[in-house]
This record gives C-alpha cells, structure tokens and sequence, in this order.
C-alpha cells in the first residue's frame, strides 16, 4: 500500500468507502450513514444491531442483560433481565435447540427454530457474514485528521496515556489501524476523544486480542454510566481467532472468526463472534433500537420453514 501513488490511495478508498458505507449489503438493501453514530453501527453491524450477541454458539456463564441470536446456546442457569424495551422487543433467536433460557421478564421471547418464517441458523449465517464483509473492507482503510499521541513519534509514546483524538474529524466513521500497537497499550491507557456523531473503527489485525478498559472523553469504560460510550468505538478484529474482554468496555467488538473465550467486568454494546465460550461477567445491550421494520424480521413465529423470510 505505501508504494501506490496518493491517488491510487484515494480513489481505492472512496471505492472501499463507498462499499462499505452506501452500498448495497450482504441482502440489507442500502443503508446510508446518518449523522447520528447509531447510523454508523447500524450501518456496520446491518441486522445484527438488533442483538447484543450474535454468534455461532453462546455459553451463557453470568448473567446478561441482552438479546442474542445464536445457533447453539448452553447455559448453567443463570438469567437474562428485562430485555423487553431492547433490540427486536426482547427477542432472543436459537436455531438448534430449546433450552431452559431463565427469562425474568414475561415479555422477553425465546423463540426457536424458526423466526419470521425464516431458520435462525440461517439468519444468523447471514448477519456474521454481512459483518464479515464489513470487517475486511475497514480493514483496509485509514484517516487522515486524527490526531494520535498529540504528534509525539511511536518511540516516544507512553503506553498509559495512548491518546486518539477525532476533534480535527468529521462525523461518521474515522479508521485507524493498531495492528501489533494495541497489545502494548496497557490497561486503561487508551485515551479517546471523540464527539457525538462521530464513530471510532479500531482495526487490530492480530490473531489473538485482549479487549481492554479504555477512557473516552475523560470517562472510564468501566464506570456504570456507560450509556454514552457504546455507539462511538467499534473494535474491529477481522483475522483474530481468540479474544478475550480482560475488563469492562463499551462499544461494539466485531471478531467473526473468533472464539471469544473471556468476558470480564460488566460491559455494554454488541459482540459479534464466532463461538462465546463463557461470559464470566455480564453484557448488557445498548438500549437504542432504530433499525427500519422493513430491514428486520417480522416479530413472530412462523410453523412453516419454508416461509421467505424478510
């Protein structure tokens, strides 16, 4: 990449932009990227935004206060809270089987099977596909205008105070790659600013990646309040094959390769993953739910498999 001409850069892209923002996705139609950040989430997880987890398979080890949507789920009793003022109502969708999901709300919905008139399993392969294809197209992109470390040289950098800052950016998504730098950044060291309508994709192309606590516009992720956080920071990892969420986040992390293997501290937004093998501490969803009606599934049950679904 560094020996194509500016203008190959560019052009290359507003075409990956383009593509990733604008264009027709993974059977999602066009979606376009609001001024709002939730545009930009939605934008980016598609379907999936209507879930706090979307995954292959999900063992369910602490309490959760969030949707999910997964093939295969296994549990060791723990609940779900009220769920029911979230993503699709309070939908949670499993494909392969029908467990005892403790549901503490009598309008949170467990259904199974079939949702829509379409197999779960098939929704699901859908919205970590499209995320999928989200994931290796930010990868490929970087910013301009963003300013990193307050200019200080990598060499210089102290890895408690790693500082990213969006104020010379404007809105929508602003991309920068900490490949092989963020495994350096110590806990809590990550420093962000970013404003409303801004959204931050971290790209981290590492195989293996420790999610850790972060500090946005002088808030720690780890505090409760943690509403503000969630739609301004998507930590996209395309090639990792193992995470782990060492303390409490906000945001959305997006790894549809991975094998998510620890969730500590409570943490707030959308996962997205190919297996979730324990939650030792809890994951709420963010509350807001804007996505269209026409780019959902319909909120019911079908008997017929075989039924299209939306």
């Amino acid at each position: 990449m560094s020996r194509l001409s500016k203008y190959v850069k560019e052009k290359l892209v507003k075409v990956l932009v383009t593509a990733l923002v604008v264009g027709s996705v993974a059977g999602n139609g066009t979606v376009t990227v609001q001024a709002a950040s939730y545009g930009c989430m939605k934008s980016f997880l598609g379907k999936a935004y209507n879930f706090g987890i979307v995954a292959e398979s999900l063992n369910q080890t602490a309490h959760m206060q969030s949707t999910f949507a997964v093939k295969n789920y296994t549990g060791n009793g723990q609940g779900v809270g009220d769920i029911s003022q979230i993503g699709l109502g309070g939908y949670i969708l499993i494909g392969n089987n029908t467990p005892e999901v403790k549901l503490e709300s009598d309008f949170a919905k467990g259904v199974y099977g079939t949702f829509g008139g379409k197999q779960i399993n098939d929704y699901v392969d859908e919205m970590i596909e499209n995320v999928r294809q989200n994931c290796q197209a930010a990868a490929d992109l970087s910013s301009e205008n963003i300013l990193v470390n307050n200019g200080k040289d990598s060499d210089q950098v102290d890895m408690n105070n790693y500082t990213i800052d969006l104020s010379n950016a404007g809105n929508g998504y602003s991309y920068i790659d900490l490949t092989g730098e963020y495994s350096k950044i110590q806990e809590g060291g990550l420093k962000l600013t970013v404003s409303d309508g801004q959204t931050l994709v971290i790209t981290i192309k590492d195989d293996s990646v420790g999610i850790k606590r972060f500090f946005m516009n002088g808030q720690s992720s780890a505090d409760q309040n943690i509403f503000n956080m969630a739609d301004k920071v998507i930590f996209n990892l395309p090639n990792a094959t193992n995470v782990s969420i060492q303390s409490s986040i906000s945001g959305a992390i997006v790894a549809p390769e991975a094998t998510v293997s620890y969730i500590g501290g409570t943490s707030m937004g959308w996962l997205v993953a190919k297996q979730i093998t324990r939650t030792d501490s809890e994951w709420h969803q963010e509350v807001p739910n804007e996505i269209e009606p026409e780019e959902s599934p319909a909120p019911s049950v079908s008997p017929n498999p075989e039924t299209p679904g939306t």
